[in-house]
């Protein structure tokens, strides 16, 4: 049905409330000279809260938030070195009066309509040598009338420009917000997905449609992938006015150090509850319980449409106290879910099962991940066959297996497949697991022990960094070899990567491998 491959990047999680949109339209020509006379006399200025201006409107990690005045000056200024450079006029910092009456001469010495307009609003109001209309008609030898008229062009060349970028700007504003919570996906591409994608979208798009879609299927199969495609085509239009994503927790960290279940239907619910009220800026929630934070929740869902992600629904807890708790925050807002185990049995809840990939699908996806991990290793139709045959159309365990595929050999891999198999998808699972951790070095294994401490969101490497505490080169090489071994999924931009674990990678480390080591 589809594959899984490659990798993306993704979002500041940092909680930010809904702006006050100015429409572009109500940049004016005459409210732009207001702020320019304003600057130039050190008045009162007109109060205008432009997303140009806004934080959100740019990537996180860039400097703080610019004045206007700045901004503005920052456009007129390149506009004006563009303007310059394409009549062949020397660019020249006018420092002095005197350097000041020969760059503006030399401007309009080249009777370009767009340079001149740009040069007369730069001198008359923005640059750092101060002169009167008069000096500055006297220089581009035109009577004060005529100069004004330049400067009035400048104000209209930059009072489209502004209207352009506040456009661009609230577009990238918009798309930053809708996205700011989803993880990277985990592929380049899904193939074969394209109808389950569109049908998800559809039913959620559809004003009738039902308020809470589950996709369904068994460990691995790409539940998760299948929802970030749906909400990532989601994020490309104005259908909602946030996209949140939560990882359901189903197990804790305790203060011994030990995992425990999550298994009290009231802290499932007051996880996901906490941490939805944080995605939608209402910290000041946290202290309440759950059900007064559900309450103060569904005016702001009802008011403009959210779509809501929860990723590893898993357990009877979630489903017996969770969605219930959520039905009412649904109408306009919707919730897409992903479960191993099926909700047929909740009626307000549509199920869409996924089944495994098809042979042509698989055999896409092995070789796409031999050829990302830089593997020559090329595979008949035969040995395609039978690793088909082994594993099924299942992703997790096709990418797990492709990544061992140049250190072992594959007759070893699937002998070893074949038997595990036989015991269910997890036995399998635990032994392709099992052949990986053998593969790994000692810090590469103490490195993947530690991101059993990470979060379902992922943390930065910083914090790995921390919790590992492994030195600089050694940390950099368990990570590249736990990346090599499609241990790790990676979400953040490519500035700030975030790391995480897979459900059943997790479930390997608890499980299989923590539980040897203690007995």
């Amino acid at each position: 049905m589809y594959t899984i491959f490659g990798h993306l990047s993704d979002r500041n999680e940092t909680a930010v409330p809904p702006q006050k949109v100015v429409k572009p339209e109500t940049i004016t020509p005459t409210l732009v000279e207001e702020m320019l006379i304003a600057w130039r006399y050190t008045r009162q200025v007109p109060s205008l809260d432009l997303a140009l201006l806004s934080r959100t409107a740019r990537p996180p990690d860039e400097p703080a938030q610019p004045t206007l005045r700045h901004v503005v000056a920052a456009l007129v200024e390149h506009q004006l070195q563009q303007q310059r450079q394409m009549a062949g006029v020397a660019l020249m910092a006018p420092a002095s009066k005197e350097a000041a009456y020969k760059t503006l001469a030399a401007d309009f010495q080249t009777h370009q309509a767009a340079l001149m307009a740009w040069s007369a609003l730069y001198f008359r109001y923005l640059s750092p040598v101060a002169l009167s209309v008069a000096e500055l008609a006297t220089a581009a030898s035109l009577s004060t009338r005529h100069f004004r008229r330049h400067v009035d062009h400048g104000i209209r060349q930059l009072t489209t420009l502004l209207r352009q970028e506040e456009e661009a700007a609230q577009q990238q504003q918009q798309q930053w917000r809708l996205q700011r919570f989803l993880p990277s996906p985990d592929f380049a591409r899904l193939f074969g997905a394209e109808a389950v994608v569109a049908d998800i979208v559809a039913r959620l798009a559809r004003e009738d449609g039902p308020r809470f879609v589950s996709i369904e299927g068994l460990g691995g199969i790409g539940k998760t992938a299948v929802a970030q495609a749906a909400a990532h085509h989601f994020a490309q239009t104005n259908a909602w006015l946030e996209i949140l994503w939560i990882s359901a927790r189903q197990e804790r960290l305790t203060t011994q150090w030990q995992f425990e279940n999550i298994a009290d239907a009231s802290q499932s619910l007051e996880d996901v509850v906490t941490r939805l009220a944080h995605q939608l800026g209402q910290d000041q929630l946290a202290g309440l319980p759950a059900t007064d934070k559900l309450s103060r929740l569904q005016p702001i869902l009802a008011a403009r449409p959210h779509l809501i992600i929860i990723d590893n629904l898993e357990t009877l807890s979630d489903t017996e106290a969770l969605l219930p708790a959520l039905f009412p925050l649904a109408g306009s807002t919707r919730f897409l879910l992903t479960s191993r185990h099926s909700l047929r049995e909740v009626g307000f809840v549509h199920v869409l099962p996924l089944s495994e990939l098809s042979f042509a699908a698989s055999q896409t996806l092995i070789t796409s991940e031999l050829e990302r991990h830089g593997q020559t290793t090329t595979l008949s139709p035969a040995e395609m066959e039978t690793i088909y045959q082994a594993i099924g159309g299942l992703p997790l365990a096709l990418k797990l297996t492709a990544a061992q595929l140049g250190d072992l050999p594959l007759a070893h891999i699937l002998q070893g497949i074949q038997l595990a198999r036989r015991q269910g998808p997890e036995r399998m699972y635990d032994f392709i697991y099992g052949h990986t951790w053998r593969l790994l070095t000692d810090t590469a294994r103490h490195l993947l022990l530690t991101m059993l401490l990470v979060s379902p969101d992922g943390e930065d490497v910083s914090w790995m960094k921390l919790m590992s505490n492994l030195p600089l080169a050694d940390f950099d090489q368990a990570l590249m070899q736990l990346r090599r071994y499609s241990l790790l999924e990676k979400a953040g931009s490519l500035a700030a990567p975030r790391y995480r674990l897979h459900r059943l990678t997790a479930t390997f480390l608890q499980t299989e491998l923590l539980l040897r080591w203690n007995s």
